[in-house]
């Protein structure tokens, strides 16, 4: 009696199985061109039979463009414009596309980098090579899709032969099959589309935003919603736009600790910034002196060991903010400030330079900033 192997030992067996599998991989591999394909089949029969249920994507004009110099003149309505005429004709679009293009283009690569580092500045020459040598095509001005790279991720495309890849079935296209994307339902191009971008969707980002740092919430939320209802371009801006008022608004409310301390000499409030300070935080840290320590008869000591800058406008609020203490009969004290701001100080009134110690909170506060005759530190103005 003849005993037959199993089906994994099976050649034929084995033969099929890699056969059907290499099917399926090109299948899912092609998937989007394969739904592209049925519904244009189904629309087709549909449509030569009378029926209309779908959308179309309509005529398209056909052939290869030609290559010739880009145009500095054209005509419309029987009126031509000149190179300067166009130029006004588009206004601040000028300007705000090419910046839009940037962007897009920047925000995709980073979105498929995949942990990779990303060179903006190369980015930005491809894309503007791109744009020049498309001028001669006369093409519209060109970036990065979401879309059309989410579809390319969801086909599996991994390295840049798929551009080439596109670019050929592009051209293809354009020279012979033109007269059948009259038949492509946009409902399926919407549909391809959306699948391939629902991939692209972190949810976990929220989930991770919420057990952070929630406040970082509101600008994710006006992107989304902005992308959404205003379209990916506006919706960028948007989120550039109200992240920077999240940071402009913690530059200007930087985290300020005051303590007071009991001290043989007197209290001693100890005011301690824990970041830089610039023009947007200048008024803020006056009016916090000002409001929480006001009890006369005190020494207040700015502790600069966590300033490393300030600008202009800041150390002008600093005097400012000495002169006003004097007036309350309070004594002001610079301690632990870096070289470089205290040159910074002093370049606006020389004066201050008597406010400026070092050493022990104890030691500081025994010399009294407004006795002329105390020792005080030489710092070299630059």
């Amino acid at each position: 009696m003849k005993v037959f192997g199993s089906r994994t030992s099976n050649p034929e067996w084995s033969t099929v199985r890699n056969i059907f599998g290499k099917i399926i991989w090109l299948l899912c591999i092609a998937r989007n061109a394969v739904v592209v394909v049925i519904g244009t089949v189904i629309a087709y029969i549909l449509y030569t039979d009378g029926v209309e249920p779908f959308k179309l994507t309509g005529e398209i004009g056909d052939g290869l463009p030609t290559i010739q110099p880009p145009p500095f003149s054209t005509e419309f309505n029987n009126q031509t414009y000149t190179f300067m005429d166009m130029v006004k004709q588009y206004e601040s679009s000028i300007i705000f596309v090419p910046l839009i293009a940037i962007l897009e283009h920047i925000a995709i690569a980073k979105a498929f980098s995949k942990g990779k580092t990303i060179d903006a500045t190369q980015e930005m020459l491809a894309l503007g090579l791109c744009n020049l040598s498309g001028s001669f095509i006369r093409s519209m001005p060109v970036t990065g899709s979401f879309t059309r790279t989410a579809v390319n991720n969801a086909s599996g495309v991994r390295t840049t032969l798929g551009g080439l890849v596109t670019g050929s079935m592009v051209l293809l296209a354009l020279g012979l099959l033109t007269s059948t994307f009259f038949f492509i339902p946009k409902a399926t191009l919407a549909a391809v589309v959306i699948c391939a971008m629902f991939y692209l969707i972190d949810f976990e980002a929220m989930i991770t935003l919420w057990r952070t740092k929630r406040i970082d919430l509101i600008p994710f939320i006006i992107t989304l919603v902005a992308s959404l209802f205003l379209g990916l371009e506006y919706g960028i801006l948007i989120g550039i736009a109200s992240n920077l008022l999240f940071v402009l608004y913690s530059s200007a409310r930087p985290s300020i600790k005051i303590d007071r301390e009991k001290l043989p000499q007197g209290d001693v409030f100890v005011v301690t910034p824990f970041r830089s300070l610039q023009f947007p935080s200048a008024e803020y840290l006056k009016e916090r002196v000002m409001q929480d320590c006001d009890f006369p008869q005190t020494t207040v000591v700015i502790n600069g060991k966590y300033i490393n800058g300030i600008d202009a406008t800041v150390a002008k609020n600093l005097k400012v903010l000495s002169d006003d203490l004097m007036l309350r009969h309070q004594k002001m004290i610079f301690w632990n400030f870096k070289s470089d701001i205290m040159n910074i100080c002093i370049g606006v009134d020389k004066k201050l330079v008597e406010y400026f110690r070092d050493g022990s909170l104890e030691e500081i506060v025994d010399y009294t900033v407004i006795d002329r005759t105390a020792p005080v530190m030489v710092y070299t103005i630059q």
